[in-house]
Formats: structure tokens, sequence, C-alpha cells
């Protein structure tokens, strides 16, 4: 009777660990900003926020802000599909040296660049969707 017992646990044992490791695994819902510049180079650190936009008079209650890494990208999970606005800004620095040896100036410049585009997050998917920034007017 020991001996009916142990396989009668062996087997349940061996069951569940089956049943445990046949779970399907959920993929994430992931979003990928890439902020690129005019001439296609990443913009690092640029500022990114995603808005909802609505079709009634309601407000939106989703704004998500962050900033790209240093490669110009940004990364965010979600937990339901949806689609979503996204206003992105950066700055491009530049040194522009005048005049020749020994009497030079050099000057810093900053330009600003910003875009809008839309993404639409797919459910257990990583979607992704690139916008280029162009001088702000």
């Amino acid at each position: 009777m020991k001996n009916l017992f142990n396989i009668v646990v062996a087997f349940m044992a061996l069951g569940m660990v089956f049943i445990v490791s046949c779970k399907k695994e959920i993929t994430p819902t992931i979003g990928e900003v890439l902020v690129l510049n005019e001439d296609g180079f990443p913009v690092p650190f640029a500022d990114v926020m995603l808005t909802c936009t609505s079709s009634v008079n309601k407000p939106c209650e989703i704004e998500i802000i962050g900033q790209t890494d240093k490669d110009g990208l940004f990364t965010q999970e979600f937990a339901l599909p949806k689609v979503l606005e996204i206003t992105a800004g950066g700055n491009l620095y530049d040194t522009i040296i005048q005049g020749s040896l020994p009497d030079t100036t050099m000057t810093f410049v900053k330009d600003t660049i910003c875009g809008t585009s839309f993404i639409s997050i797919k459910p257990e998917e990583t979607s992704r969707q690139v916008i280029i920034l162009y001088d702000c007017k």
C-alpha cells in the first residue's frame, strides 16, 4: 500500500511540473520611440511626451513624460493597447570658431528641434515608431 501511495504522489508531482512548464508565457506590451534629427542621427536625451487624443469632448487621462537614452530611444511598457500622440523635443549644440589664429572667437550655438507623430501600441508586441525632429517654428 505504501508503494502505491508513493507512485501516486510521484505521478501527481510530475503532472504538476508538466502543467506549470506548459503555461503560456505572456509577452509584455512595449512601445519604443526612436528620435532622430533631420540628418538621420539619434537625438540623445530628448524630451518625449505621450498623450492620448480624444475623439469626444472628454479630457485625456494619459500623459507619459520621459527622456530618450544616449542612443535616442525611449521605451515604455503598457498594460493595455492604445493609440498615443508623441511630442518630442531636443537640443542640438554646435561650436562655431570665427577668425584666424591667434585672434579667434568661439561661439556655442543651441538649436531647438521638435516634432510630433502617433504610435499604435499593439497587445503583447513591441510597437516601434521613428520620429524625426525639425527646427521648431
